[in-house]
């Protein structure tokens, strides 16, 4: 018959055995590898100061960092960016900019009819945004993320399209408006679960 203090010595050495195999693979690999990481992202001197708390509260959760590495699609390396391709990854943040910023004019009037002005501030904003959206290679959104041509081929570019259509046609049709947000909210959605992901070179 197992007696109490044998179970809860038995229950001790299981947890303290857990315990060590969770913190060995902290100091032996995860510590030192992250320590490495650190400096040679940051540099020496940055390392020195910071290298014994943001790396060693890295390699503290290093079980996060693993599953992460397996669940999301790590960037291609700054090597294998050519000079085109640098240089065409800035049509694709104009893009960002111009649509991001025709919305932040929209709605920053509130419901009701919008002026004359920032009307043609919108429109401007959301055929530049067409405009370099159409520049963009698909070489270039495949480094950004695997998934990224996809949502912004079909989901992103289609909703500035039928803004543009709507704006410059000042229509009011509902089913219009319809497609657009349920446009938008695909993009939004996806773009805010997977822009940590995003890989543009500076």
């Amino acid at each position: 018959m197992t007696t109490p203090n044998r179970l809860g010595n038995l229950a001790t050495n299981i947890f303290t055995g857990l315990i060590y195999l969770y913190m060995i693979p902290a100091f032996v690999f995860f510590g030192p590898y992250y320590n490495w990481q650190y400096a040679k992202e940051n540099g020496f001197i940055s390392w020195l100061f910071l290298g014994e708390i943001v790396p060693t509260a890295q390699a503290a959760i290093w079980p996060y960092y693993v599953v992460r590495h397996f669940t999301h699609p790590s960037p291609p390396p700054i090597e294998s960016w050519t000079a085109e391709e640098k240089a065409n990854s800035k049509h694709l943040m104009a893009a960002f900019n111009s649509d991001l910023e025709a919305i932040k004019i929209s709605n920053a009037g509130g419901p009701g009819l919008i002026p004359q002005d920032e009307l043609r501030k919108i429109v401007t904003l959301e055929k530049t945004a067409l405009l370099e959206a159409s520049l963009v290679e698909d070489s270039v959104l495949d480094k950004v993320h695997p998934q990224l041509k996809q949502h912004f081929r079909n989901e992103l570019v289609p909703a500035i399209q039928l803004k543009v259509k709507n704006w410059d046609m000042l229509q009011n049709d509902l089913s219009i408006h319809k497609q657009i947000d349920d446009l938008e909210n695909k993009w939004v959605d996806w773009f805010n679960a997977n822009k940590d992901d995003f890989y543009i070179p500076k």
